[in-house]
C-alpha cells in the first residue's frame, strides 16, 4: 500500500479516534432507523409471515450499507473542504486516485463495523440473523 494512502487512512482515522461526532453519527442513524424498521418488521410479522417481516430488515440493512458508503466517502471530502484543508492535501504528490481508494478503504472499514454492529443488535432484539 502506498505511503499516501496509508497517511490519509490515518488521518481518517485520527479524525474519527478524536471526535465525537464522527463516532457517534456513524451508528446513531443506523440504530435508530434499525429499531424503526425493527419494530415495523414485528409488527408486520403478527399479520402475516415472517418472511416479509425479515425481507424488511435485510433491505433495511442492505440499504444501509449503501448508505454508509456514500456519506462516509460524501462527508470526509466535505469536512476537508470546510477546515480549508483539500488544498493543502492536493499541493502534495497526491493523486485524485490514491485520495478516494484510500476514503473507499475507510469507508469500507467503516461500513463492516457499523453493519456488525447493526446485524448484532438485530441478531439479539428480534432473532434475526443476515446469514440466514
Amino acid at each position: 500500500m502506498s505511503q499516501r494512502i496509508y497517511s490519509l487512512l490515518l488521518l481518517t482515522y485520527y479524525y474519527h479516534k478524536h471526535s465525537l461526532e464522527a463516532m457517534v453519527d456513524a451508528v446513531w442513524w443506523s440504530l435508530v432507523s434499525l429499531l424503526v424498521f425493527g419494530f415495523m418488521a414485528m409488527y408486520l410479522a403478527r399479520g402475516s409471515s415472517e418472511s416479509e417481516a425479515a425481507t424488511i430488515l435485510v433491505g433495511f440493512i442492505l440499504w444501509d450499507i449503501l448508505r454508509l458508503g456514500q456519506d462516509s466517502i460524501t462527508l470526509t471530502v466535505l469536512r476537508e473542504i470546510w477546515s480549508r484543508n483539500l488544498s493543502n492535501i492536493f499541493t502534495t504528490p497526491l493523486s485524485v486516485k490514491e485520495f478516494f481508494i484510500a476514503q473507499m478503504i475507510m469507508s469500507g472499514i467503516k461500513t463492516l463495523v457499523v453493519t456488525s454492529i447493526m446485524s448484532t443488535i438485530a441478531y439479539y432484539l428480534y432473532g434475526f440473523s443476515i446469514t440466514r
